[in-house]
C-alpha cells in the first residue's frame, strides 16, 4: 500500500514533503482523499495524484530558485495554497511584503504583479525556462545564453515598470 493510508473507512494518498520544501508547503505531509474503500481502485486512482504531487514539488523547487524575491514569494504562495489562495491569506501576505493600503496610497505595479502570480493569473517569464530548454534539447552554452537573455529582458522590463510575466510580453 505505497502512498496509501486509511482515513476512516476510505483510502487516501499520503506523500512526504521533501525537507527542503517544507517551508513552502508549511507541512510535512500532503494528503489527498480518493473517496473509495476498494484497494484495487485506490491503487488505480493514486497514480495521477502522486504525479500531481511530484509536479508540485518540482514547481516548488523552481519557485525557490527564482532570482526575483517577490516573484519567488508569489510562486511559493501559489503552491502552498494549491493555486487557490484564500483572499484573506493573500491579502495578509501582500500587506506583509508591501504595507497596508489606505486612502492615501494606490496599489503599485509590483503589488499587482505579486497578486497576479500568486493567484495564477500570470506566469513569471523564467518559470518554464528550464522545461523549455529541456524540450528543445539546447546545449549547455545555448541554455546559458537563453537564461542570460531572459534575465536581461526581465531587468529591462523592471526599468520600464512592466511586470516580467509571460502575459505582459508579446511581439
Amino acid at each position: 500500500m505505497d502512498y496509501l493510508e486509511w482515513h476512516g473507512n476510505q483510502l487516501r494518498v499520503r506523500m512526504k514533503v521533501p525537507t527542503d520544501l517544507r517551508r513552502v508547503f508549511g507541512k510535512t505531509m500532503l494528503r489527498h482523499p480518493l473517496h473509495t474503500s476498494d484497494l484495487v481502485e485506490a491503487n488505480r486512482l493514486k497514480k495521477p495524484v502522486i504525479a500531481d504531487m511530484e509536479d508540485r514539488f518540482k514547481q516548488a523547487r523552481k519557485a525557490l530558485a527564482n532570482t526575483d524575491p517577490i516573484t519567488a514569494e508569489a510562486l511559493q504562495h501559489r503552491l502552498a495554497t494549491s493555486g487557490k489562495p484564500s483572499p484573506t491569506t493573500l491579502e495578509e501576505r501582500r500587506e506583509a511584503l508591501f504595507g497596508r493600503i489606505d486612502n492615501d496610497r494606490e496599489v503599485t505595479n509590483e503589488e499587482m504583479a505579486f497578486l497576479e502570480v500568486a493567484t495564477g493569473a500570470s506566469t513569471a517569464l523564467d518559470h518554464h525556462l528550464v522545461a523549455f530548454a529541456d524540450f528543445k534539447a539546447y546545449a549547455l552554452k545555448s541554455r546559458g545564453d537563453l537564461t542570460r537573455a531572459v534575465g536581461f529582458l526581465t531587468g529591462w522590463l523592471k526599468t520600464q515598470h512592466v511586470p516580467a510575466t509571460v502575459e505582459e510580453v508579446d511581439r
